[in-house]
């Protein structure tokens, strides 16, 4: 089966499901195994998000989940989308800003439980994130997904480089910022060039 064959059949199944996918939230049991089987089908890094109603219509965002082998696969996906008078398709996840928490597989990991130091790493910013439980996988695919509602998946693709993991309590002694700035200090490290005066924390090479 092509890959064409495969985009294809995936947006005959969203507009034969139109209605219920327009109503995600009181159909999700039935939906969203069948949603991520279709979806994986096209590419196995492919995820989606849908947005909340807004004047009659939804967004449907069509993510890699930050893997960039899966990017040519959202831009073939979305591309490939049909009139949708009720939906606007969106490529990767947006700067939307940060949420305040997220749930992910059981846990919850709230925005202010995570803080930031960055350094230039040539053309990227390298990034160490303080939390706890900062080496439980779970608790960092979790901080990946809020980063890329607040930096946006391409950016934190394109221009994050290396990120470290440190415990929480070594926020205490670098300077430090919460997700909320994290997009405008991200901005202006990358401007400033390769010497923005940011301390990078010892033992967390960016190579």
């Amino acid at each position: 089966m092509t890959s064409s064959n495969t985009e294809q059949q995936f947006w005959e199944w969203f507009q034969d499901h139109e209605e219920r996918l327009f109503h995600f939230e009181v159909f999700r049991e039935e939906l969203l195994p069948e949603l991520n089987r279709r979806l994986k089908m096209v590419h196995p890094a492919l995820c989606f998000g849908i947005g909340p109603p807004s004047e009659g219509r939804r967004e449907f965002t069509v993510s890699a989940n930050g893997i960039r082998e899966g990017f040519p696969a959202v831009h073939a996906l979305a591309d490939a989308h049909p009139p949708l008078p009720r939906w606007e398709v969106v490529k990767f996840r947006q700067r939307i800003g940060p949420l305040p928490y997220l749930d992910f597989e059981g846990l919850r990991l709230h925005s202010d439980e995570l803080r930031f130091a960055l350094c230039r790493e040539g053309p990227r910013v390298g990034m160490v994130v303080f939390m706890a439980g900062h080496e439980e996988q779970q608790r960092q695919h979790a901080a990946f997904i809020l980063l890329d509602h607040t930096l946006g998946e391409l950016d934190m693709e394109m221009r994050v480089g290396a990120i470290r993991w440190l415990p929480w309590e070594n926020a205490e002694d670098y300077p430090t910022c919460g997700l909320a700035e994290l997009p405008e200090i991200v901005d202006q490290v990358l401007a400033e060039g390769p010497d923005p005066g940011v301390d990078q924390p010892p033992d967390s090479s960016f190579n």
